[in-house]
């Protein structure tokens, strides 16, 4: 039961987020929009940098080091089912939006049409991906590298949206959690190529969930909170399989085991 021990923390850690989010939006703001000092902000920033620490020790702590999907990740997960359609109704929802919506002003106006096709399709290609993690035990490095730029597009769209938005607390926690899976994907995809990185995987898994939670209630379009919902889900099951079977402690001290020598 230990692998659901720090993926708990993760999620219980958002839920309050959450909560002090909506405090924060409900006092922290004027009639213009405006950022005033509170309690909820204060609150919020420090509960922010904890999760930030809290989550270290499951990382410097882990004894074992898995590098290969097989050992980290083994056997099927059908549960990735449920990621893939949260990436398919996201881009059905990016694609009702880009027909609704202004084109935000860009000094390079292809982004304007070139952002949303990748979106897009790299949205449609890891909602696949997801499909097919689902059943593979050994999947190709190809299926988590989609995700992965997919990520990337997501956080270039989410400056592109707010590029000309000065109150940086209106996007802050959306762009911590877009920073934190992107990084995420980053680390996750070099479990196939057999260079994964189990502390680096599983911090930014964790951090990732509760960061993801706490905009979900923000004024924000609809795509973007299934896609955090979807970064959300993605990292915690991702996050209890490769902490199945793992032990914590002390690192090993390496080995001080030197050659004998001697004369004869």
């Amino acid at each position: 039961m230990k692998q659901f021990f720090y993926p708990l923390i993760a999620l219980t850690l958002g839920a309050v987020g959450l909560a002090l989010r909506r405090w924060q939006l409900a006092t922290c703001f004027d009639p213009l929009g405006l950022p005033v000092p509170g309690l909820a902000t204060n609150v919020l920033i420090a509960m922010t940098a904890v999760s930030a620490l809290l989550f270290l020790p499951a990382a410097i702590f882990l004894r074992q080091r898995k590098k290969d999907w097989q050992t980290a990740f083994p056997g099927q997960c059908p549960s990735l089912l449920a990621v893939g359609l949260d990436f398919l109704v996201s881009a059905v929802l990016f694609l009702l939006h880009t027909q609704t919506a202004d084109a935000p002003s860009s000094m390079f106006q292809f982004a304007n049409w070139l952002l949303p096709a990748l979106m897009i399709g790299s949205m449609l290609l890891s909602a696949g991906a997801c499909v097919l993690l689902s059943r593979k035990e050994q999947p190709d490095p190809v299926l988590l590298l989609i995700p992965g730029f997919c990520s990337c597009f997501f956080l270039v769209n989410l400056y592109h949206i707010h590029a000309n938005d000065p109150v940086l607390l209106d996007f802050a926690w959306t762009l911590l959690a877009s920073i934190s899976a992107s990084l995420g994907w980053y680390f996750m995809t070099a479990f196939p190529f057999g260079r994964g990185h189990c502390r680096r995987t599983v911090y930014f898994s964790l951090l990732t969930v509760t960061l993801s939670i706490i905009p979900l209630l923000d004024p924000i379009d609809p795509y973007i909170k299934v896609y955090l919902l979807t970064q959300a889900c993605f990292f915690t099951l991702q996050s209890i399989r490769l902490l199945d079977g793992q032990t914590f402690g002390l690192p090993e001290p390496e080995s001080t085991h030197q050659p004998k020598t001697g004369t004869e």
